[in-house]
């Protein structure tokens, strides 16, 4: 007779995510907005800030040069108002003063073209991998259409546990993963986090776990 250790377990099935995900869709304004180049492939490592497409921004360039016009006109008008108006005017000082308006918002108007020009480049909003490219240069795309998706290199596992399982398990359980779809493949792992709310279907209550791996692996 020795003394050894009781486990005690519950199982579930669940399914792989990525920690964080990401689509990217075309914030522009406007349909059929033509792919100029895709700078990255599938499965591609990025970082954030990464140039992933360019769209085509010919409208967008000329909202920014007709902005740098009005500028530079009103910067011309607000000289030419200092140089002629008399400062102990009032109807001058309003003058430069409805002048000097002009100009802010005209500056201002160039700052939302530029930054409306900078939306023409689709990039990368973390680090990650490239997953689902669906376009390539030459493609027409709307604001609907999804040109990829950015996922972390990070995986968790979320599993469905019945009520009566769930309240045995806590956060910072020792968890053993099993694999399918890599022959059953075995990895360690721990219970990250549990539902305090669960969901009912068919009158059964159920509260997701997520189990964060311990090992990252490119297979899964």
């Amino acid at each position: 007779v020795k003394k050894t250790d009781i486990r005690s377990a519950v199982t579930g099935s669940g399914q792989v995510y990525a920690r964080e995900q990401v689509d990217l869709k075309p914030v522009v304004a406007g349909d059929a907005i033509e792919v100029l180049r895709v700078a990255v492939k599938d499965d591609q490592e990025v970082k954030k800030g990464d140039l992933i497409a360019v769209l085509d921004t010919k409208d967008a360039e000329k909202a920014v040069r007709d902005a740098l016009l009005s500028v530079q006109s009103a910067e011309i008008k607000m000289r030419q108002t200092v140089k002629e108006a008399d400062t102990k005017s009032e109807g001058d000082k309003l003058t430069r003063q409805t002048q000097e308006v002009a100009l802010a918002q005209a500056r201002n108007r160039l700052a939302d073209a530029r930054e409306e020009l900078a939306d023409y480049s689709v990039r990368a909003p973390f680090d990650g991998i490239v997953t689902g490219l669906s376009v390539a240069a030459g493609d027409s795309i709307s604001r609907s259409d999804v040109l990829a998706s950015v996922i972390t290199k990070e995986m968790h596992a979320q599993v469905l546990l019945n009520e009566i399982d769930a309240v045995n398990v806590k956060t910072g359980n020792v968890a053993e993963l099993s694999f399918d779809a890599l022959g059953g493949k075995k990895i360690s792992g721990t219970v990250t986090k549990m539902d305090t709310i669960g969901t009912v279907s068919q009158n059964v209550v159920s509260y997701t776990v997520e189990i964060g791996f311990d090992t990252s692996e490119a297979a899964l």
